[in-house]
């Protein structure tokens, strides 16, 4: 296992690397501190890269759907981009109608983040979001930490940590875009999907979850035993036609690091990947505005999908939801794992 610098550009973003004793490759750039490319086997014993994103790091300073970014102060959405605490009222950036969503105008993902090779070749990212930044209270201490195991291949772990001088909502997640086959000209509609969960978030006109869990089983939702992506996804649905897919808040059956949450696999590949988290939520996007993309690829409509491990969405608005609050003595820790390997069976 090694962990290293691989180059900084002159935008002053650095990539680094780190590679196991299988081969396996993980790159991230402190601009977000954002997984670049991801390495991985198929069935073939090729190395494919599984995750969307551009050629270059410099390239993620413009325009872009969040490729693999940690998305902060808050994941998600945050209905009317306010919240209020304690009777004071927090006015937040609406970066898209009625909500701001995923951070605001400026958030971490358009950050430069400090980063350090730990002891065990891990690399921890590290960043201190100012008090009122995009509106938030509170100075907000931030460490994001990857690590790659060399015991099993394709393990890769995210873990978050947070700590504020003031209550603050936090809520911290990745933005990668997977497709398991490495060619993203390919949609994911063939992929198939596994998601332990019996609800979704209950969704409003402008996607905000409304606070109410939505039963969906036998519904085209409804994720519980594996089925392809595309099966259901041009159905005709009030929900799927707003979104254009799927983009929804899955409320997991479990969550700690026993089960999967969640799985995905592709014949052509033959790679499968599982989902381990220790967080409530998980939203699982199919990429329904990748149209026109240019990065790597060409990327269009449903070439990738995304599984986002979260807090519930818009918490800070519903009433009696699960507190998202930091501060002093309580922190934010939650940590997620992306396991990719080829079973003898799929």
């Amino acid at each position: 296992m090694k962990a290293y610098l691989v180059d900084t550009d002159q935008n002053g973003i650095e990539t680094y690397a780190i590679e196991n004793k299988f081969g396996t490759r993980l790159e991230i750039i402190t601009y977000g501190a954002r997984i670049f490319k991801l390495f991985v086997r198929n069935k073939d014993g090729e190395l494919v890269d599984v995750v969307a994103g551009f050629e270059t790091p410099g390239e993620y300073m413009g325009p872009n759907p969040y490729f693999s970014a940690v998305i902060g102060r808050f994941a998600n959405r945050i209905g009317n981009a306010k919240f209020e605490h304690y009777g004071k009222v927090y006015e937040l950036c609406e970066n898209k109608p009625h909500v701001s969503i995923h951070g605001g105008k400026e958030g971490f993902d358009k950050k430069f983040w400090k980063a350090t090779i730990n002891k065990n070749n891990s690399i921890t990212l590290k960043y201190t979001s100012p008090d009122g930044e995009e509106g938030y209270p509170g100075t907000l201490k931030v460490a994001v930490k990857y690590a790659l195991s060399d015991v099993i291949d394709g393990r890769v772990t995210i873990s978050y940590e947070a700590k504020s001088d003031k209550q603050t909502p936090v809520n911290l997640t990745n933005h990668a875009y997977f497709n398991l086959t490495g060619d993203f000209t390919k949609k994911i509609t063939d992929t198939y999907v596994r998601i332990a969960a019996k609800y979704i978030s209950d969704i409003d006109e402008f996607m905000i979850p409304t606070g109410i869990k939505y039963p969906i089983k036998g519904t085209v939702y409804d994720f519980t035993e594996f089925k392809k992506i595309g099966k259901d996804i041009h159905k005709d649905d009030k929900y799927l036609n707003l979104v254009g897919g799927y983009d929804f808040n899955y409320i997991l059956d479990t969550h700690g690091f026993v089960y999967p949450v969640a799985a995905a696999y592709n014949l052509t590949s033959g790679i499968k990947m599982e989902v381990r988290t220790t967080a409530p939520c998980m939203q699982f996007y199919t990429g329904n505005f990748l149209s026109g993309v240019q990065g790597r690829f060409k990327y269009n409509k449903q070439s990738a999908f995304c599984m986002e491990t979260q807090l519930l969405p818009n918490s800070v608005n519903i009433k009696g939801a699960p507190s998202a609050y930091i501060g002093g003595n309580k922190k934010f820790s939650s940590k997620t794992e992306y396991f990719f390997y080829v079973p003898e069976k799929l």
